[in-house]
């Protein structure tokens, strides 16, 4: 399964919108009907719920929910195969997502979904679109947020290797 940084029905980009966000404990009483029967899907399917598994609910209706829940950090994407589906963010990723900006979530996915192999900043790079001064900036600012950690590489110079701050490089 690969982690996607994506929004549906394109409504504010990459990691869909601003950086609102909140945990799932404190925004149950904020969800909507259909929002919180969406996550209860996601609950009931941990592995990734399929749009084939989702009925009862019109077109738009789904696009609505899936964006709502994605805006707020309670939903990731993943892609199986060729088809999309949707998972229920953990309380730790959501609570480190909360506070921050839509560059930096998408590195965040990014490095994360590379588990404990890491990922190279040429890669963020091309895989983001983002200018080089601009990485450099977000990567500091996890850093120093303790979300992610960069190691320098021995065998090629001024290659920097990043990823999650609780995990260590594979060997």
């Amino acid at each position: 399964m690969e982690v996607l940084a994506m929004d549906v029905v394109g409504s504010g980009g990459p990691t869909g919108g601003g950086a609102t966000g909140a945990s799932s404990s404190s925004s149950d009483a904020a969800l909507t009907p259909n929002e919180r029967a969406f996550l209860e899907l996601c609950r009931r399917n941990p592995a990734g719920l399929g749009d084939d598994q989702i009925t009862g609910m019109s077109l738009t209706d789904k696009a609505d929910t899936i964006n709502g829940l994605s805006r707020k950090g309670l939903i990731c994407f993943l892609r199986i195969g060729s088809q999309i589906a949707y998972q229920e963010t953990k309380a730790q990723d959501t609570a480190r997502m909360t506070h921050l900006n839509q560059d930096e979530k998408l590195i965040y996915l990014l490095i994360k979904q590379t588990d404990n192999k890491g990922i190279w900043t040429r890669d963020i790079r091309n895989r983001s679109n983002l200018q080089q001064n601009q990485i450099t900036k977000v990567l500091k600012s996890l850093e120093s947020r303790k979300i992610i950690k960069s190691v320098k590489s021995v065998e090629v110079r001024g290659a920097v290797g990043c990823l999650p701050w609780t995990l260590t490089f594979a060997i």
